[in-house]
């Protein structure tokens, strides 16, 4: 007995109390499981080993390493992150969150952000702090330091206590480009901007010659719909309607038309057509005149 003591060869027991430090110089094993062992392989640096292999290693900067036995650093140019996995398959590679509740909530990843200066604290952000990203960073064939694409959640004004208005923003990196740029953003007004960070409509697109395309993937016989803009609202009891729309319609394997729709009664009709020709028909969707022919306005069928 005694405060301090060397042993050498085996020491067995029930059971140990120590009240000062144990000194080991490699690693602790467990019982009968000898690849099962907590090592410290070098200084300031630990890891555990299952079935005779590294699984986790903590190194001497306090970084946490699941799969590899090498920090990367410099990732996706913002740093040396303290978490760090690695793997060759999608178990090892890849990550999951499952919350079992029998309730309709279900799992969170929560990024956060404060403007304090100390752990815990609770300093309030400011309009444009960004407060969480989500980075993808390919192998370029020498690191993995770029950027292709970002998601990024920012303050969308000014903050208060319980008031927090915030955007999302998409941001892709161009061919030859270094860094990704934002090309869409959701507002805390729930506007949604394409080429534009500023939106001040629904649905705002912006750029040279900006184009939206409305593709009917299937394929079509002639006079078939090959896509549709509807115009939709509730009518006095609240029911949706759609109360007018815009078709495409396919007239010849490189022909289309262009038709205009009202609503009447539960019913949507062709009121103008412009056909491959550049007649326009009022009522027909035929023409056969040079500029403008009236006829009978005709249903649409699959009317909404």
């Amino acid at each position: 007995s005694g405060t301090t003591g060397t042993f050498s060869g085996a020491v067995s027991g029930t059971t140990g109390t120590f009240t000062g430090d144990v000194d080991i110089a490699d690693k602790i094993v467990h019982t009968g499981d000898t690849n099962t062992v907590i090592r410290f392989p070098s200084a300031d640096t630990v890891t555990v080993e299952t079935n005779g292999a590294e699984a986790i290693r903590v190194d001497s900067s306090q970084r946490f390493l699941l799969g590899t036995t090498s920090a990367r650093t410099d990732v996706a140019l913002i740093g040396d992150p303290y978490f760090q996995q690695e793997g060759l398959s999608s178990d090892t590679g890849g990550m999951s969150i499952i919350r079992n509740t029998n309730s309709a909530a279900g799992a969170y990843l929560v990024l956060g952000k404060t403007r304090g200066t100390s752990d815990g604290s609770n300093t309030i952000v400011q309009d444009d702090d960004t407060i969480g990203s989500i980075l993808f960073a390919p192998a370029d064939g020498n690191d993995v330091n770029q950027v292709c694409a970002s998601l990024t959640a920012i303050i969308d004004g000014t903050p208060g206590s319980n008031d927090v208005p915030g955007a999302l923003t998409f941001q892709t990196t161009a061919d030859g480009g270094s860094q990704p740029t934002e090309k869409a953003r959701i507002t805390s007004a729930g506007l949604f901007g394409i080429g534009t960070n500023a939106p001040v409509n629904l649905l705002q697109v912006e750029g040279s010659a900006p184009v939206i395309a409305i593709r009917d993937t299937a394929s079509h016989s002639a006079y078939s719909n090959g896509g549709k803009l509807y115009f939709q609202g509730k009518d006095s009891d609240g029911n949706v309607k759609t109360f007018g729309g815009i078709l495409g319609v396919s007239q010849s394997s490189n022909n289309g038309q262009l038709r205009l729709q009202t609503r009447t009664g539960g019913t949507l009709y062709d009121r103008l057509t412009i056909n491959a020709s550049g007649a326009t028909g009022i009522g027909t969707d035929n023409a056969k005149a040079q500029y403008l022919q009236v006829g009978l306005p005709k249903a649409q069928p699959g009317s909404v």
